[in-house]
């Protein structure tokens, strides 16, 4: 297999991927900091009611949007549940990530790409009787509420990717999509 091929030290490159942090904080203290390779995504409870999300870049307000959630995606998170839920795909040159709606309350909602050199503010509001959670690449389940802020970063640390097979972004991306409607 490929792992063989490693070993037997057939040709390799390593890919070095964006991550993105994700800290927590409450009356301006940290609660918790994360980094993700794919997405930091904040979704309502299981109760079916909407929350509002406000998202601020560099402190300018950028939009406030009634939702179910939010994605923030790297460009290995963008074909993944962003794309899922609509968002542009992201090449893996680009040092950016996207903030995509699920499924918005306004049809008018659309994602938006950001340069990684920017810091983004997101906070939520709900009522009493729906939780929200911020989850990190779909691993870590963290409630939030409308006291906490989630300071979104281009992470210090990046993942390291071994690729055997000299595979084509695009050719990769193809086969997915393809997958997706069969």
């Amino acid at each position: 297999g490929l792992l063989e091929q490693l070993c037997n030290g057939k040709s390799f490159t390593i890919e070095e991927r964006m991550m993105i942090k994700a800290v927590v904080e409450k009356d301006n203290e940290c609660v918790g900091t994360y980094h993700c390779l794919n997405d930091a995504v904040i979704t309502r409870g299981d109760v079916a009611r909407l929350i509002d999300i406000d998202v601020k870049c560099d402190g300018r307000n950028v939009t406030n949007t009634r939702a179910d959630g939010m994605i923030v995606a790297t460009h290995t998170g963008s074909t993944a549940y962003s794309m899922a839920a609509g968002g542009p795909v992201l090449s893996p040159d680009n040092s950016c990530f996207v903030v995509t709606p699920i499924c918005p309350h306004s049809l008018i909602n659309r994602s938006i790409v950001f340069s990684s050199d920017k810091e983004l503010l997101l906070s939520v509001s709900n009522d009493k009787n729906n939780n929200v959670f911020l989850s990190i690449d779909g691993s870590q389940s963290i409630p939030i509420n409308k006291e906490h802020t989630i300071r979104i970063t281009k992470s210090r640390y990046s993942a390291k990717l071994i690729k055997i097979k000299p595979d084509n972004f695009y050719e990769i991306l193809n086969k997915k999509l393809i997958e997706r409607r069969n």
